[in-house]
């Protein structure tokens, strides 16, 4: 168990480098804390997440700074993600500490809660970046998700005296991995799995 913990210590300051790294610039980095979240919460038949292996995967708990609300369409009633984001002249950015909800979940539901719209959740995001966009593989036909998640949420217009200036809204994965983890630093159950 303890070389488990040294490994989840390792990730938490992975995930922590590249958060740094992403405030003072870099977002690219979100890719990186796409891989270190693949490592801790990503479960399959072929490979164990360090979570599961600690066996705390389904008890731990994971803070969450995403709210649902239902919307009434043409077809009933959707899920829509009011996700913790903020619009600058930059862009979007994540919100950190900064929104209204903070909740506490399993690290199952933390994973498969969803984040955007009404059908991605953190895996979908996490492992876009990870396994298609070049966190830990680069995928030379991305799925629709990756895609989706690459192309971004519209324009920003500025109107200022010196014109009007456009701005592609791309990438939002990466300020929303940059959200994911401000969660997972700020989720002291895994503080305290580090010490034992």
């Amino acid at each position: 168990m303890n070389n488990l913990r040294e490994h989840l210590k390792r990730h938490l300051s992975f995930i922590e480098n590249s958060c740094n790294a992403y405030d003072d610039g870099a977002e690219s980095e979100s890719l990186r804390i796409a891989v270190s979240i693949r490592v801790l919460f990503h479960q399959t038949k072929f490979s164990e997440a360090l979570l599961q292996q600690m066996k705390v995967r389904e008890t731990i708990s994971i803070l969450s700074t995403f709210s649902e609300m239902n919307r009434l369409s043409s077809e009933g009633f959707k899920r829509y993600v009011l996700f913790p984001g903020e619009l600058s002249l930059d862009g979007l950015r994540p919100c950190l500490g900064r929104g209204d909800i903070q909740r506490f979940v399993t690290a199952s539901d933390w994973w498969n809660e969803i984040v955007l719209g009404n059908d991605l959740s953190r895996k979908d995001v996490t492992l876009s970046a990870a396994n298609q966009d070049g966190g830990a593989h680069v995928d030379p036909t991305p799925n629709e998700k990756t895609m989706f998640l690459k192309q971004g949420s519209g324009t920003l217009t500025t109107i200022s005296s010196k014109g009007v200036f456009k701005k592609e809204l791309l990438d939002s994965h990466l300020y929303l991995l940059r959200q994911f983890g401000y969660e997972i630093l700020n989720s002291p159950a895994l503080q305290n799995e580090v010490q034992g």
